[in-house]
């Protein structure tokens, strides 16, 4: 009876230890079915499997010319399970899929218990794996012995091949970790910041700055010290050149390189978040006490900069829009950073019209940022000359034939807001003039003064 028990005890253990697994490379060539919804399914070399929405080895055979389990498409929580490991380092597998999308993605998760699954990575499929096998490969580094690994499509509208999934031992140890910290990195103190490193793990050995890597920094930001103080702590002082970003950046990271340790692997660290600082928009403002078309020639302008300077500031930095034709920039000088004149010529060129919208463009040359800012707009207001007649209509010029002229007949002329002379030709066989009497002529031109 006795040994009866012993033999029983004896087989009970052997089978136990056979359902852990260590290291295997599975090609699911035992496997030929061609449906879907299966609940599990079982491999010489690896053992059994679970899954759900997934199987037809058949399917997979027929497009890629080896067999391996299709996880179905446009099903929720479709996934293939691995039998329980003892441990896992690397695990790694070739997929491809068929009559989907390249932006879709699968799964890899893992589970100690067989019910609650952490996800580690999300990879997106990429065209390349488009009915083409695609080496995928993940450093789960687990010391569990209940591991269960797991491919989960959920609800994707590719079919995903797997074939070839190999897992690795994994021997114990813990990977080194980076934790960087600072009490608020920000736009305006990312200069000369110094962050504070901690290592676990590993230690600095030969610590420089060449060993620093900044991931995802502001354009401008680079190392400019880096030392540690004893075997786990260090600082990194950033430089930045001030260069313009207006979000917050969320996944910076130091990576420090193996020169810089004592162990033989790089190591990244945590993300900090670097806080953009929104400057405010740079305005023009021009003032004069009211343009028109007569005083346009020689008027100076008054220019007032916010949130800007000038910097080597001059006439042909000057943009004037929507002017009136014959306008130009006579000179253009500032008094100090942000006050400024602009005087302007004018040809006397006519208009008619009003202009509502005349501004000012200043070039980033005569600026100290890097953008051209424009002005409010001002109002050029036009002169419309008048000319007034006393009459518009003379009759009765006659005279017996061989017995004239005429007799004279007057009329007045008058003029205001004039912008030049006013020339009065007669008709055909009359004359005109200014004085009764006398002076008569085709045509007499009358002297404006003062409009």
């Amino acid at each position: 009876m006795l040994k009866k028990l012993f033999i029983f005890f004896v087989l009970i253990f052997l089978v136990t230890v056979t359902c852990l697994a260590d290291e295997w490379t599975e090609n699911f060539n035992d496997q030929t079915g061609n449906t879907y919804n299966i609940t599990g399914f079982t491999c010489s070399i690896s053992g059994t499997w679970t899954s759900f929405g997934a199987g037809n080895f058949s399917y997979c055979n027929s497009n890629m010319g080896s067999y391996g389990p299709t996880i179905n498409d446009d099903t929720s929580n479709a996934h293939i399970t691995t039998p329980q490991l003892n441990t896992c380092g690397t695990v790694s597998f070739n997929y491809a899929y068929i009559n989907g999308n390249s932006s879709n993605v699968f799964l890899l998760q893992t589970s100690s218990n067989g019910t609650d699954y952490t996800t580690l990575d999300t990879h997106t499929l990429g065209e390349s794996a488009n009915l083409s096998w695609v080496n995928y490969a993940f450093n789960i580094d687990s010391d569990s012995s209940t591991l269960n690994i797991r491919i989960l499509s959920n609800s994707q509208n590719a079919h995903l091949f797997i074939d070839d999934f190999s897992v690795t031992n994994y021997s114990g140890g813990t990977s080194p970790t980076l934790t960087i910290s600072h009490a608020g990195l920000t736009e305006s103190n990312l200069d000369g910041a110094v962050i504070s490193l901690v290592l676990e793990n590993d230690t600095f050995s030969g610590f420089g700055t060449e060993d620093v890597t900044l991931n995802n920094a502001p354009a401008g930001t680079t190392v400019n010290a880096a030392s540690n103080s004893d075997d786990t702590n260090a600082t990194v002082t950033l430089a930045f050149d001030g260069t313009d970003f207006d979000e917050d950046i969320t996944d910076f990271s130091i990576t420090i390189a193996a020169d810089g340790l004592a162990g033989t692997d790089p190591v990244t660290s945590n993300d900090l978040t670097i806080t953009a600082v929104i400057e405010p928009e740079p305005t023009l403002t021009i003032s004069h006490a009211g343009l028109t078309e007569t005083n346009l020639n020689g008027a100076e302008l008054t220019l007032l900069l916010a949130n800007e300077t000038f910097s080597g500031f001059s006439s042909e930095d000057v943009t004037l829009n929507n002017a009136p034709s014959g306008t130009t920039v006579n000179t253009a000088s500032n008094s100090d950073d942000t006050h400024a004149t602009v005087a302007l010529a004018f040809n006397g060129t006519d208009f008619d019209a009003n202009i509502t919208d005349f501004n000012i463009t200043i070039a980033a040359a005569g600026l100290a940022g890097a953008d051209p800012v424009t002005s409010n707009n001002l109002l050029i207001t036009a002169l419309s000359e008048t000319i007034t007649v006393s009459t518009q209509t003379l009759t009765g010029f006659t005279y017996i034939i061989d017995n004239g002229p005429s007799e004279e007949q007057s009329f007045t002329v008058a003029g205001s807001d004039l912008k030049g002379n006013i020339v009065i030709n007669a008709p055909g066989n009359y004359e005109i003039s200014e004085t009764s009497a006398s002076g008569f002529s085709g045509s007499v031109t009358l002297t404006q003064s003062g409009g």
